[in-house]
């Protein structure tokens, strides 16, 4: 049966913004298409406005704040036979379990495992309830996942493998098409800072795929391992814009667009759905980039490249 963990967001850095960069990465059309269409769906939402289904509830009920989302991760075995409509399915009813919460569910086929990433809104739609995983809560999920695996005859991990760290069983695989898994990093970083609106967000979105970040500010390099097990610096990745330095810059940037947006958006309406506006503005632009931007280059074109006016 598949794995299940959550991706851990530090308290105080979950925003609109950040809500809005999980769901843009998670619905990739590169990561989701299959056969007859996106494997995307959503539940007691629609995936086309999501976004804006998400911050409706919390309008309604006054809690557009603290904790905005949770992000739930399905994983089953690598190489293992898994239909990906099947998997897509079995992550809907999975999601079913937070009833009355709008949940966002996305099935990436891109890995050598199927995975499925699902967004739930931390605010109830029907009892306007904050959603609270305790310990009883998780343990009730993992019994509802591995009964939906079983009814469903999907593969199950051999019992050594639930003894991994980090992703469990779920390890990612690190090549994919003869790609390195040097390789297969720059690549997960690449994708992941078109969506970040800051660190936090850009490691728990590394976090999601099941790799580990270490980068505090004692220390010079950040430290890049692995869903097996291995490790890198910055400095060997043979390009500077993933050096830390060059990536603090490049966030550096980023919050002062988004800060301009809004002062921008105060001066010409002053309200909230102004605000709103011009940091989804922002953030979408950043993400319309086809790699994470160098630094030097957004500096010197940052008008061109966030549509900054």
């Amino acid at each position: 049966m598949a794995i299940v963990h959550f991706v851990n967001y530090k308290r105080g850095t979950q925003s609109r913004a950040a809500m809005r960069g999980v769901m843009c990465y998670v619905m990739q059309e590169r990561k989701t298409a299959w056969e007859d269409g996106p494997l995307v769906s959503g539940i007691n939402c629609q995936p086309q406005s999501v976004y804006d289904d998400f911050l409706n509830t919390k309008f309604l009920y006054h809690k557009d704040g603290g904790m905005m989302f949770y992000h739930m991760v399905q994983s089953f075995p690598k190489g293992a036979a898994v239909d990906p409509r099947q998997a897509h399915e079995a992550a809907r009813r999975l999601a079913e379990y937070f009833d009355g919460c709008e949940v966002l569910v996305c099935t990436h086929v891109d890995w050598e495992h199927i995975h499925s990433h699902c967004v739930i809104n931390s605010v109830n739609f029907e009892t306007g309830k904050k959603l609270h995983m305790a310990k009883e809560q998780l343990q009730e999920l993992m019994r509802r996942n591995d009964m939906i695996c079983q009814e469903m005859g999907l593969p199950v991990f051999e019992p050594t493998a639930q003894q991994a760290r980090g992703m469990s069983g779920a390890e990612y695989h690190t090549a994919l098409k003869g790609q390195s898994w040097k390789l297969r990093l720059m690549n997960a970083i690449d994708a992941c800072m078109k969506y970040a609106t800051d660190k936090d967000a850009f490691v728990s979105l590394m976090e999601s795929e099941g790799y580990q970040v270490r980068w505090e500010s004692s220390r010079k390099y950040i430290t890049y391992t692995t869903p097996d097990g291995l490790k890198c610096r910055d400095n060997k990745l043979h390009e500077e814009k993933y050096c830390k330095e060059a990536m603090e810059y490049e966030f550096r940037i980023r919050a002062e667009l988004v800060k301009r947006k809004l002062r921008r958006a105060a001066k010409i309406d002053g309200g909230i759905e102004a605000d709103e506006s011009a940091e989804q503005c922002a953030v979408a632009n950043s993400a319309d980039d086809p790699a994470h931007c160098d630094p030097v280059r957004s500096a010197a074109g940052d008008e061109q490249i966030y549509g900054a006016g």
